[in-house]
């Protein structure tokens, strides 16, 4: 009987689903980890997608150039305000600012209405409204020019019930043709750095602590803060190198324009290097393991994705999403390569969002280093 039971185990090819079930579950259970990679960093994500994330345009920064200044002309400009898909943040006296204050990114669109525009609609002449659009940004582009164009038909309807008098003239700056790679290179590039030097550092120095020459450095007189930066500026070299790769094919292979100073660019990229690393080092010290940090690593860079500006418009989404979204290096790194490749945006409008990245790295980095010295102790 007990043979027969043997012989049937061999030979049953299900016989041990039961117990490694079982075990399989416990370990689940126990594993805070992938509980939290299961179940967190879904629901997370949701969240995001469900009360952050906006397709539809809302309060787009806009600069106005009101050349007319009549009744009819201010009326218009109130009319592009009450559509909820425009927030004008700027009045301008010149063409000249006009274009600067698009170039510099305090605004996506601007719009100049024309000298002439009162008398040409009062004497039942067709009025043209140049609109000016921000080509930098996909999520702007396409939405806003089917606004401006639905907004001017409606109030020649409204005020005329004809053919359109007063007709919109969008003009896409900075990539006028809306090519996709100019679009999403300036973009994927911040992502592609984020993952692959959060994911080395994290990794590097959670296998030391799993050799065990973390505890051999903790033994040495080296100050936890020169080890971190000893530890990781190797590191800020591949992705000065990884950036250079990518920008490089996006150049010679996609017609990738150039229209700032890349000399700018790569000091610019130095800030959010920093804040990259001071990440890594932040997730190798709430894990235990490789895989756990992959884990992390994973996690954190979809949040990236959604807020950060680069598929969606930041300032349509919600209040608490914009605050989370400039917590984000990511967000701050896309505004200065899509500034400086696109627009040709120069320090004196980027520097706020280098200085941000440079607060973040510090912060990370000076909190890694005083956790490493607690564990020394």
């Amino acid at each position: 009987m007990l043979l027969t039971k043997r012989v049937y185990k061999r030979r049953n090819p299900f016989f041990g689903v039961w117990p490694v079930l079982k075990k399989e579950i416990i370990h689940i259970i126990r594993d805070s980890w992938t509980f939290y990679f299961v179940v967190g960093i879904t629901i997370a994500h949701l969240l995001i997608i469900g009360f952050g994330v906006n397709a539809k345009i809302r309060q787009v920064k806009t600069v106005v150039y009101d050349v007319a200044n009549t009744q009819e002309s201010r009326e218009l400009v109130q009319h592009f305000i009450n559509t909820d898909s425009f927030n004008v943040v700027t009045r301008v006296n010149s063409d000249k600012e006009l274009y600067d204050a698009l170039i510099t990114g305090k605004a996506r669109v601007g719009v100049k209405v024309p000298v002439d525009y009162s008398r040409r609609i009062l004497s039942g002449q067709s009025a043209n409204v140049l609109v000016l659009v921000d080509g930098s940004n996909a999520a702007v582009t396409s939405e806003v020019i089917n606004v401006t164009v639905g907004l001017t038909l409606k109030e020649s309807l409204k005020k005329f019930n004809i053919s359109p008098q007063i007709q919109a003239r969008p003009s896409v700056l900075f990539n006028p043709d809306t090519l996709t790679p100019f679009f999403n290179i300036p973009g994927v590039v911040p992502f592609e750095m984020e993952l692959i030097i959060t994911f080395l550092v994290a990794t590097a120095v959670v296998r030391e602590r799993e050799r065990g020459t973390m505890e051999q450095l903790f033994m040495t007189p080296i100050q936890p803060l020169g080890m971190m930066i000893g530890k990781i500026i190797p590191y800020g070299a591949v992705g000065l190198i990884v950036e250079s790769e990518m920008f490089l094919v996006g150049y010679f292979v996609f017609d990738l324009p150039i229209n700032g100073s890349y000399l700018l660019l790569i000091a610019l990229t130095i800030p959010f290097l920093i804040a990259l690393l001071g990440m890594g080092l932040m997730i190798s010290l709430i894990v235990n393991s490789i895989s756990e940090a992959v884990q992390i690593v994973v996690g954190q860079t979809f949040p990236s994705i959604y807020l950060s500006g680069y598929f969606f418009e930041i300032d349509s989404m919600p209040v608490a999403f914009q605050w989370a979204a400039e917590l984000l290096p990511t967000t701050h790194f896309i505004r200065i390569t899509r500034g400086i490749l696109l627009r040709g945006a120069g320090f004196e409008s980027l520097w706020k969002d280098a200085l941000a990245l440079l607060v973040m790295g510090i912060v990370l980095i000076s909190f890694a280093a005083i956790a490493f010295k607690r564990k020394r102790a």
